[in-house]
């Protein structure tokens, strides 16, 4: 198993060479507008994730740009691994839209979802949705179990072995809407960080380094969202 993701553990390894510290979101937070954001942001390690975004970038704009990283980075660490872990990679683009689903797979009509074809599929219908493999997932939310727990159990399912349990437990116990945003953030990846040293060479690994990127791109997205809406009058 070790020589199998040894590969994906250095190109992991050196990515995380350039993982942005506390010190940096911190200093990101302070920044009151988009442009005050940016700016700071393309002096750190996360300038590449915000390359294609101007400071006049309106929140629709921000958030199909950023959950496109999501997308790319999905397909990048699925490149990685082994074929058996590949679904399991591949479901965790899911992990920052299903929050914000539930109102459309409870029958609530959402607006912003059409400008951005990417999320359109996923209030696309009862077809759309088995095409996503998410037709499990969106009933267990109409049942009521929460968009996090439903996307988790899904998750598990499509684990070859059950070595990331650790890493489900810790997502679990986040249990949070604001996936990315504050002090429940930090603490989420300092545990994926712990995780990715001490399971070195595990299927585990590139699981939590991509959480790690799902967590950060949320971050950014979370912070440059709220700061369009405000400029934009929308908050």
């Amino acid at each position: 198993m070790r020589a199998t993701f040894a590969y994906a553990q250095a190109r992991i390894g050196a990515r995380l060479a350039r993982h942005p510290e506390a010190a940096v979101w911190g200093h990101l937070a302070t920044a009151r507008t988009v442009a005050a954001y940016l700016t700071a942001a393309r002096r750190s390690p996360v300038a590449p994730w915000l390359a294609s975004l101007a400071s006049t970038a309106t929140a629709h704009e921000i958030e199909r740009t950023l959950r496109a990283e999501v997308r790319r980075a999905v397909a990048e660490v699925a490149g990685w691994v082994t074929p058996a872990w590949r679904p399991a990679v591949g479901w965790l683009r899911h992990l920052t839209v299903v929050e914000l689903l539930a109102g459309v797979w409870s029958g609530e009509a959402v607006a912003w979802l059409a400008p951005d074809p990417a999320l359109a599929a996923y209030g696309g219908g009862e077809g759309a949705l088995a095409s996503l493999g998410l037709t499990e997932v969106a009933a267990a939310v109409r049942a009521g179990t929460s968009p996090l727990a439903a996307w988790l159990d899904g998750w598990q399912r499509r684990w070859p072995d059950a070595s990331p349990a650790p890493l489900a437990d810790r997502l679990r116990r986040l249990g949070s809407p604001s996936l990315g945003a504050g002090d429940a953030a930090q603490g989420v990846r300092r545990a994926l960080l712990h995780l990715i040293h001490r399971q070195a060479a595990e299927p585990v690994v590139p699981l939590a380094y991509l959480t790690l990127v799902v967590l950060d791109l949320a971050t950014l997205r979370g912070e440059l969202v709220a700061r369009a809406c405000f400029e934009g009058g929308e908050g």
